[in-house]
């Protein structure tokens, strides 16, 4: 397996700045449960922008760094994303890859947060329509500006 320093180390300073916008900035602006999840979104970015690799080791990497900013278990958070991604994929790979995908994907990764990290059972709700809402657009935009560097910006 190739290691591209240069790479990973600039994927490992965007999740630190996006776990430190997320556990300083957004707590201020969101209450919890309202708070999108930038590591994840970064990771669903590089992954929609076909960066496999990156998408995994972002996800890895994010996880960890908040586990250890917030104070949870450590693992759990990169165990939820990268099992999110990694069913993403599959679905990407054998039956579509478009918008949809994503949409859905941001939904069922919103609802293993809430249930999961976050120990809510209110799943279906006002607050839980806004936190995932919150999630996918902090995805798109982050899409957007990893789409835009790497010149494969597609929905269809």
């Amino acid at each position: 397996m190739n290691w591209d320093w240069q790479r990973n180390t600039l994927i490992f300073i965007i999740n630190l700045l996006l776990v430190l916008i997320q556990t300083s900035f957004l707590p201020a602006v969101f209450p919890q449960i309202l708070s999108p999840v930038l590591p994840f979104s970064i990771a669903l970015s590089f992954l929609a922008v076909k960066k496999i690799k990156d998408s995994y080791f972002s996800a890895f990497v994010g996880g960890l760094l908040l586990d250890i900013a917030v104070g949870t278990i450590l693992g759990l958070s990169s165990f939820v994303f990268l099992v999110t991604l990694l069913v993403t994929r599959i679905v990407q790979t054998r039956f579509f890859d478009n918008f949809l995908l994503y949409i859905l994907s941001s939904l069922v990764f919103s609802g293993v947060w809430v249930l999961v990290l976050l120990g809510s059972l209110n799943i279906i709700g006002t607050s839980f329509l806004i936190f995932f809402v919150l999630n996918y657009v902090s995805f798109f935009f982050l899409y957007f500006i990893v789409g835009r560097r790497s010149g494969e910006q597609k929905f269809t």
